[in-house]
């Protein structure tokens, strides 16, 4: 998955948050004026009796208190509903990954170069027990992993896999963080080149929060 995705599915979530925003106070003034047309309790104060100002206390009131109540009552869903999040981190000797951010590996011509991908998730084994995360094969090197690994394998198209599904546990909520290695070999072709490599999912959760970064991988002659 691309960052453009990753920019989509951020600003559609920026989007509902402020639409929500700007719902409240108005579900809050038509709910208002629907109980006020059913029961107005100003009318019944002795100095507000058959006077345009109950109408006015009364809809300011009710008002005040509705936009108060959902406000509240939104804020205490968010606490209620787990943050989910996936974290896709490159690092390499040296050099420690951040999301957002490159990572650089040198080939070695005389051994086979190391870089780590760092996975974190925290969310519902639900909403991700079935993704991939998929490493485009490059042309001037070769990937694998150092040792047998469930999770990792390098496919006939010399593509990285890593199965979320085979990293986690049966807990319904996952809170995990794992390491894996890759080697890269270098191809002996004469010349220098440079290619980055940006993790891709095979799906993309609406409200799975996804940060990572890239590793570029550079060959010298």
């Amino acid at each position: 998955m691309n960052n453009k995705r990753h920019v989509c599915i951020r600003s559609t979530l920026f989007v509902l948050g402020c639409l929500w925003k700007i719902a409240i106070p108005l579900l809050s003034a038509l709910i208002s004026l629907k109980l006020l047309s059913m029961y107005n309790v100003f009318e019944y104060i002795g100095p507000l009796k058959a006077t345009d100002k109950a109408f006015d206390i009364g809809i300011t009131t009710y008002f005040s208190m509705l936009d108060i109540l959902l406000t509240v009552l939104t804020n205490k869903l968010k606490e209620l509903l787990p943050r989910q999040s996936l974290e896709i981190i490159f690092s390499t000797q040296g050099m420690c990954g951040t999301a957002n951010t490159v990572s650089y590996l040198v080939l070695n011509k005389e051994q086979p170069s190391e870089a780590k991908i760092n996975i974190s998730i925290h969310a519902n084994r639900k909403t991700v027990e079935k993704m991939k995360i998929t490493l485009n094969a490059i042309n001037f090197a070769t990937m694998q992993p150092p040792e047998a690994n469930a999770a990792t394998f390098v496919g006939e198209d010399g593509n990285f896999y890593i199965d979320i599904g085979k990293m986690i546990g049966n807990s319904s909520y996952v809170d995990i963080s794992q390491t894996f290695k890759i080697l890269f070999v270098e191809e002996p072709i004469d010349c220098e080149g440079n290619a980055q490599i940006q993790p891709e999912l095979n799906k993309c959760p609406l409200f799975l929060d996804i940060t990572q970064n890239k590793l570029e991988i550079r060959k010298e002659v």
